[in-house]
């Protein structure tokens, strides 16, 4: 919870708030690769064999999960994607609710998947029957106890272009100034003591100093980001400052970043991307992000995006949650319309899944969402064949019933 990155041990569950965990790609049915729990779930299946990732080294793939997604969710979205795209897959977990924020005070939030993760993985002995009893129980008592925090949270997120990023830019173009400023004095003196005949004495002793200063100004730079992006509109939410601080750690360097975000996690990540590109350029106001980054975007719920990122939407028009990008998830014509003076390409992806009924958020779901245009898009864009429908309808299959096997929803 830190303003640093947090990184987990390989497949394992997310612990807090933005926490960035690597899930990997067994070495079986091409088509799906995500471990089954049992009714009960128990400690995760260890992955048999050599590991096959089969990464492409330029790229880096990133998942952000949606509002309501506990953690067990988080980790089966993952690695169905991991298996969709025969790729490692950096999931950056978007946890139900919040520890803290204005409007509500303190939050039993993080409780609740603490209490049922200690439930589904820890032996009770003679107890163990009561467990499909009592998580179940636990896992509505989770979902009616975050839902009014995740809106709130939602709300502040969306909010984040009139509130928060205005800050963020000011801090940035502040750390530019200072820079260009500490360099301008470095070479001033510099001259001044190449001219008095002290230059080898003094030069180096100038440099050093100022790259020291820079190094504590661009540290506070991104303390004060960090802060902002936490308690962005008074309510905490620590998964856009963990995408933030992943995306400019060594893990993306001299790559390719491809971020599949759904939900809340397309406004997270929307406004990561924004941060991160103000904090690392030194154009300003900057024209892209410091590497080149694609964002796969389903089911989005946010107008405004960050320039030169290439955006391509994937949208099911049964489903409510795109209305709050007031038409960008649709069409060009909106998109470009919020986002004016910015330049990126997007590709636009509207579909009617069969068989559904208009019902609120009847095609929200991650299993409708992964299986759609975006399963074989995403496949197409690192080399991959794509998928039969059959191949399709299996990975659907599966996770719904690994989601059911926890009693959640994604």
């Amino acid at each position: 919870m830190a303003f640093t990155m947090r990184l987990n041990t390989d497949n394992a569950l997310p612990r807090f708030d933005g926490d960035v965990t690597r899930y990997t790609v067994p070495p079986r049915r091409p088509n799906l690769m995500i471990p089954r729990p049992v009714p009960v779930p128990g400690a995760v299946r260890q992955f048999s064999g050599q590991l096959d990732r089969l990464r492409n080294g330029n790229d880096v793939l990133i998942y952000v999960n949606g509002m309501q997604n506990p953690k067990d969710a988080h980790r089966i979205a993952a690695l169905a994607l991991a298996g969709i795209t025969r790729h490692d897959v950096f999931g950056v977990f978007n946890m139900p609710g919040t520890y803290v924020n204005c409007w509500e005070g303190l939050t039993p939030a993080c409780l609740w998947d603490e209490l049922i993760d200690y439930l589904e993985y820890t032996p009770l002995g003679p107890l163990d029957w009561t467990k499909p009893l009592v998580i179940p129980t636990l896992r509505w008592c989770q979902k009616e106890g975050t839902f009014g925090t995740d809106r709130i949270q939602c709300i502040a997120d969306w909010l984040y272009p009139f509130i928060t990023s205005p800050a963020v830019q000011s801090a940035s173009a502040l750390a530019n100034t200072a820079d260009s400023l500490i360099d301008a004095g470095t070479s001033f003196i510099n001259g001044i003591s190449s001219t008095l005949g002290a230059g080898q004495l003094l030069q180096p002793n100038n440099s050093n100093n100022a790259a020291r200063l820079k190094d504590a100004i661009n540290a506070l730079k991104d303390t004060f980001i960090n802060f902002a992006l936490a308690f962005n509109a008074g309510t905490m939410n620590f998964s856009t400052g963990g995408l933030f601080n992943f995306l400019r750690s060594t893990h993306t360097a001299g790559k390719r970043v491809r971020i599949l975000c759904h939900s809340q996690g397309t406004i997270v990540s929307s406004n990561a991307v924004d941060a991160w590109s103000w904090s690392q350029s030194s154009i300003m106001p900057p024209t892209q992000p410091p590497r080149p980054t694609t964002m796969y975007v389903m089911a989005g719920a946010t107008p405004f995006w960050p320039p030169g990122v290439n955006l391509k939407f994937f949208t099911n028009s049964e489903d409510l949650i795109p209305w709050f990008s007031l038409g960008s998830s649709y069409n060009d014509d909106a998109l470009k319309f919020f986002n004016r003076g910015k330049t990126f390409n997007s590709v636009q992806h509207t579909t009617a899944r069969s068989g559904m009924t208009f019902n609120w958020l009847a095609s929200h779901n991650i299993d409708e969402y992964f299986t759609s245009a975006f399963a074989n898009a995403v496949r197409a864009d690192l080399g991959l064949p794509p998928l039969t429908q059959d191949e399709l309808n299996v990975i659907e299959a599966d996770i719904q019933n690994q989601l059911d096997a926890f009693g959640i929803a994604a």
